[in-house]
């Protein structure tokens, strides 16, 4: 099977979805899959055309990744499978519920001129096929896996971390007002992250009020010491301004590594991690299960544990194998 996965990620940014479709790529590729990926960063009309050309110039079947950084907001990525008929299109769908009514839409239109639709939890899925019911009878839930590997086995010398793209909406201040409101532990405490280009001035912001109160920040790291920063810290503190998800990949991330992961609530899959994390309702929620969990480790040792093995069994092997399922129908 010959394939072309479209993922993209604009020059000087961050996406969590590229991240994703590199290791879906390499994944693929050990399942003796050949496998190419494509940046498509440019969703102008001429780079539009450039990319439908270099899709109709082969057989590969095509697994178009939706929404990407890069892609966000664009009107022509609607038109990418139709404009690719000649080749099968199956449009893995990261977010629909969050999107406003405009994205929706567009979601809807892609899904429905694509061959087939992945979801990459059951909340996304049922949200879409509410809206649009007729994806029910071609879609499928595959779910996400970390795209951060485990880190090398060592003494956990942070006490807790924040590891996330670096830019507004993220919950970073509540991750630094939640420090600040435990300094009588003096915990070492760590931000770790990619940095879009366009949210520089933010991350610099960021940086200087975390060193104010002795929070280090680690930006744009390569995968290899983001896994190890993961693997040397005791507590990942990552809320979600939506809650916690089986598509949040730095918390799978964290709990791949380990690491006791605190977090907010989960919206619809509470009962799925109410064992393998801690989730709190509001940012006086958090300070308290922070500072519970750095005075009584012990505690939450099983809970720990429990993340750690959900986030060993999302792997990517078995991840590729369902993809290869659903491109061979």
């Amino acid at each position: 099977m010959n394939l072309t996965i479209v993922s993209g990620c604009p020059a000087g940014g961050a996406c969590g979805v590229w991240g994703y479709s590199i290791a879906l790529t390499d994944a693929l590729g050990e399942k003796g899959i050949d496998a190419s990926l494509v940046n498509a960063s440019d969703w102008s009309i001429g780079g539009f055309m450039s990319l439908v050309k270099k899709l109709r110039c082969s057989d590969n079947s095509i697994l178009f990744q939706y929404p990407t950084a890069a892609a966000h907001r664009k009107v022509l990525p609607i038109l990418l499978p139709l404009a690719s008929w000649r080749n099968p299109v199956v449009s893995v769908i990261h977010e629909f519920s969050q999107g406003r009514l405009p994205s929706r839409i567009a979601i809807g239109l892609i899904a429905s001129a694509s061959r087939h639709v992945v979801f990459t939890n059951v909340k996304e899925a049922g949200a879409a096929c509410r809206m649009f019911p007729w994806l029910k009878s071609k879609s499928s839930i595959i779910p996400v896996a970390s795209a951060i590997g485990r880190g090398a086995d060592a003494p956990r010398q942070w006490d807790v971390v924040h590891f996330g793209i670096i830019r507004p909406g993220k919950q970073i201040e509540d991750f630094i007002e939640t420090v600040s409101r435990i300094r009588d532990l003096n915990p070492s405490a760590l931000i770790v992250g990619a940095v879009p280009q366009q949210h520089s001035d933010f991350a610099e912001n960021l940086k200087e009020r975390a060193d104010k109160i002795n929070i280090h920040c680690s930006f744009n790291s390569n995968d290899e010491d983001v896994a190890n920063f993961l693997s040397k810290s005791r507590i990942a503190l990552i809320p979600f301004s939506d809650g916690m998800s089986s598509r949040r990949t730095s918390a799978l991330s964290a709990m791949l590594n380990g690491t006791l992961l605190i977090t907010t609530v989960a919206r619809e899959e509470a009962s799925l991690f109410k064992d393998k994390s801690l989730m709190a309702s509001n940012i006086d929620e958090l300070v308290t299960m922070t500072r519970s969990a750095l005075l009584y480790p012990d505690q939450y040792d099983h809970i720990t544990a429990q993340g750690e093995a959900y986030a060993k069994a999302l792997s990517w092997p078995s991840i590729a194998t369902l993809f290869i399922k659903v491109l061979s129908n």
